[in-house]
């Protein structure tokens, strides 16, 4: 028995869209439809501004390589990227929220034809992370994570839909960490992410985000890559008048002169919220000096009467962390 068959007119000559009649229906099965001719893809599907994106003709149904593609860029023809075979564009995305119209007429060996239009929107979203580790108030670098630490990733959007502005809290978010899911972290409004570093110093994490908008006409990706560190210390000498010179600090410190001189060690990204949550050692040849009581910090050393002119100071600090070891270092004096 002949199956019945629907055929659609597309273009100037038929294209046959066969569609199983009753006996598939009866059987509980889905019809069977033969794919469009053409379908349009953007690569990325929603540039940033200003980045050049691809456009892709796919033909299933068609031999690409003796198929004739006819592009148009806002309703203009573009005969430049016209001709046999080429099934691509690339094109340059606008400012963020425009609209880039392309569509791509068809025509097979036969003469068989069809079209299809696609519309590509700019868009962008910037990753931004921190570590909740330790660096001085005047410290204008960044934080960095340290073995177990915590660290916050977010997504700042910028996705402008029919002029409209879409708020982080309205947009869908799938996370990851090192091609995990992170933590099941996936839902609308879910735009900022916290984990902990690796507890191997050195080591990378591989943190990624899709961001798309209710209705999927967005898709963005992002991803940073983000190291950990070791703690550090930095020894900064202070002077009646000045300060604290935070500007210099060094292993080796010239020419000073013999009598008072004070020192401030400074702790760089120790998992601890306050310096006073830490403990300071300084030591002179190995003999234990005490800082300020209310500030072990602070070191006052009376060069007065050393015979030396080089003197190794060395000042080592410790969290209660088990997963950070003690940060020692020592720095030379020379007097005058």
């Amino acid at each position: 028995m002949k199956l019945p068959f629907l055929i659609m007119l597309t273009g100037r000559v038929s294209l046959f869209w066969v569609i199983l009649a009753a006996p598939s229906l009866v059987a509980g099965q889905q019809p069977f439809l033969v794919p469009p001719p053409a379908v349009l893809s953007a690569s990325p599907a929603s540039p940033s501004p200003g980045q050049k994106f691809t456009v892709t003709a796919a033909t299933p149904t068609l031999d690409k390589y003796t198929t004739y593609f006819e592009w148009a860029v806002e309703g203009v023809a573009k005969p430049e990227f016209s001709g046999m075979g080429k099934r691509e564009i690339t094109l340059t995305a606008g400012k963020i929220g425009s609209r880039t119209r392309v569509k791509v007429m068809v025509t097979g060996a036969r003469g068989e034809s069809a079209q299809t239009a696609a519309s590509i929107t700019v868009s962008d979203i910037t990753l931004v992370w921190s570590a909740e580790t330790y660096t001085p108030k005047w410290y204008k670098g960044r934080t960095l994570p340290v073995a177990g630490s915590p660290i916050r990733v977010s997504v700042i959007p910028h996705i402008i839909l029919d002029g409209v502005r879409i708020p982080p809290e309205q947009l869908f978010y799938e996370w990851s960490v090192d091609s995990a899911t992170a933590n099941a972290l996936v839902g609308v409004g879910e735009h900022t992410l916290k984990f902990d570093a690796a507890d191997s110093p050195g080591a990378s994490q591989r943190v990624a985000v899709v961001v798309q908008d209710i209705d999927k006409q967005i898709r963005k990706e992002a991803r940073v890559y983000i190291d950990t560190a070791t703690p550090q210390i930095a020894l900064y000498q202070m002077t009646p008048l000045g300060g604290i010179e935070k500007r210099v600090t060094a292993l080796y410190y010239g020419m000073l002169q013999r009598g008072i001189n004070d020192f401030v060690g400074e702790p760089f990204f120790f998992p601890a919220t306050s310096r006073r949550e830490l403990s300071y050692q300084w030591k002179i040849r190995n003999k234990k000096l005490e800082g300020t009581p209310q500030n072990p910090f602070f070191l006052t050393i009376d060069t007065a009467s050393f015979e030396e002119k080089e003197i190794p100071l060395n000042l080592s600090v410790d969290d209660t962390s088990p997963t950070t070891p003690p940060v020692s270092r020592t720095f030379l004096m020379r007097l005058k």
